[in-house]
């Protein structure tokens, strides 16, 4: 988890919601996407294509 939230660009202490949906595309590409928010109420996403 520390390093999600360093790629997410926040730090794990002020992390206070996460959340992943991982999918399959039509063309049968697996996706990944992970939202954050921090305590201050900002929004973080991250996108991973395999």
């Amino acid at each position: 988890m520390p390093k999600l939230a360093n790629s997410l660009g926040v730090s794990l202490d002020h992390l206070v919601e996460y959340q992943t949906e991982i999918y399959l595309t039509k063309t049968r590409q697996i996706n990944i996407r992970a939202f954050g928010q921090d305590d201050r109420g900002k929004k973080y996403e991250y996108f991973v294509w395999i």
